[in-house]
């Protein structure tokens, strides 16, 4: 198998400027057009596309329970990745949220990066959620680990030598913000389990766990050990869509504990955060007191 080069040895800088959710032809082109965002994330699914009258069931840019949109992946991929005057290229963070999208986007996107025309010279994560976390512990998983760690490693076995560098895993937990437990030791260790028996750094520049912001503020220490032993490994802090901001004081709790801890510099954050201290408050509490009752019911089913 192809080995990651290691020239690009790792990640980029986990400080970006995040679209989140970009899932509309109009929102990509205003993220594409916007000089202070860096990184693109993307939601994709099985659907329909709008005003198509063919009922054709393809890759579309949407977040579920969504499955229509005017946008395809094939569409999103060739305005992300063409050139555009006096703007640079973005990170481009692929969501895949069902695994039958996901050999079909693959196959899209080795047909557009191996154009001899294509100037794209940023970083492509391909994400899924792979494993239960909190919240979400006991239902099952739409995307198998080892089946979508397999099918990206045999998609780099495609690549050209020069964007071999360019794809990297973005691996995280499906979780509810509801939830009143942590990420756990046990959460990191499964996550290591399936990184270490797969191979997964020796194929790709480096990873990214993505995590839920509200949920690591919970507790953050359980992740120190995979950053440590892994300095090419990162965390990026989300906050999903349909969740409250969250507030500045849970993110600088997060940011602080670990530049105490010295890791700062692998963590990374994509969130929507309160526009003042009263209304992150406000939104942190009504979390928690929903979280409450949700967990309750969750008990009782």
């Amino acid at each position: 198998m192809k080995e990651a080069d290691m020239t690009r040895s790792f990640l980029p800088d986990p400080k970006q400027t995040w679209a989140h959710s970009t899932c509309s032809k109009e929102e990509l082109l205003a993220a594409l057009d916007d000089i202070n965002i860096t990184a693109i994330e993307a939601d994709i699914a099985m659907g329909r596309l709008l005003l198509d009258d063919s009922g054709l069931i393809r890759p579309i840019m949407a977040h579920p329970p969504d499955s229509t949109s005017d946008l395809s992946f094939d569409c999103f991929l060739e305005l992300a990745t063409r050139k555009r005057d006096g703007v640079p290229h973005k990170h481009l963070k692929l969501d895949f949220k069902r695994l039958e999208t996901l050999e079909p986007c693959l196959n899209c996107l080795c047909t557009v990066m191996s154009r001899q025309d294509n100037s794209f010279d940023k970083m492509i994560f391909l994400n899924a959620d792979i494993l239960n976390g909190p919240g979400n512990r006991y239902r099952s998983l739409h995307i198998e680990a080892d089946i979508f760690i397999e099918k990206c490693l045999q998609f780099t076995q495609t690549s050209s030598d020069e964007n071999l560098g360019r794809y990297s895993l973005s691996l995280g937990w499906s979780v509810d913000c509801r939830s009143l437990s942590e990420y756990t030791p046990t959460d990191v260790d499964n996550m290591r389990k399936v990184i270490e028996r797969n191979g997964v750094l020796t194929h790709f520049p480096g990873i990214v766990l993505a995590v839920n912001a509200r949920i690591l503020a919970k507790n953050p220490a359980p992740f120190l050990p995979i950053l440590r032993d892994y300095p090419q490994i990162q965390l990026l802090a989300w906050t999903g869509t349909g969740e409250p901001p969250i507030s500045n004081s849970l993110l600088t709790y997060i940011i602080e504990y670990y530049q105490e801890m010295g890791y700062l510099d692998q963590i990374g954050f994509d969130c929507q955060v309160a526009t003042s201290f009263a209304k992150g408050l406000f939104y942190d509490n009504a979390v928690r007191i929903v979280g409450l009752f949700w967990n309750i019911k969750q008990m009782i089913v």
